[in-house]
């Protein structure tokens, strides 16, 4: 107990609030078609794209609460899930573009914007200072980055 009180500074915050905006995101989307299901069967299957899903709310979510608690466990963790949420939408800007551009594809363009600005300023020198990064930890948001990325592409 021996960690003092530091202070996170506005970049950090925007990074921390724009993961659990995410995992929310992902939670209303989740959990939206148990309430709208008319019979009780429909309600109690659990594919694996739910389990994929929850676990994407599980990891974001407690991600950027850890990076609001002062913790290098969640610079680790929000990171990681910063690269997992600009590469599915960069596919999804990808496969938008491929079919034209109207006023309503202009959305995801400003939200990958929005990721690729929080993942930079993850890598902030100031952010790695305050968070007390070492190569330890740039090691272990690769492999949580090579996990998400492994269950993106194949569930």
């Amino acid at each position: 107990m021996n960690e003092e009180k530091r202070s996170l500074s506005r970049t950090e915050i925007f990074s921390g609030c724009l993961v659990i905006f995410v995992g929310i995101f992902y939670l209303m989307s989740l959990v939206g078609p148990f309430f709208q299901a008319k019979e009780a069967v429909s309600r109690t299957l659990f594919t694996i794209q739910q389990a994929k899903m929850l676990l994407y709310v599980l990891l974001y979510l407690g991600g950027g609460m850890l990076l609001l608690g002062f913790r290098k466990p969640g610079w680790v963790i929000t990171t990681a899930s910063l690269m997992n949420i600009v590469c599915i939408t960069f596919y999804f800007v990808v496969g938008l573009l491929q079919t034209g551009l109207n006023i309503y594809q202009l959305i995801p363009f400003l939200f990958l914007t929005l990721a690729i600005m929080a993942l930079y300023f993850m890598f902030r020198k100031e952010v790695r200072i305050n968070q007390r990064v070492n190569n330890l930890d740039y090691l272990f948001t690769v492999v949580i980055y090579l996990v998400l990325l492994f269950i993106t592409a194949r569930l």
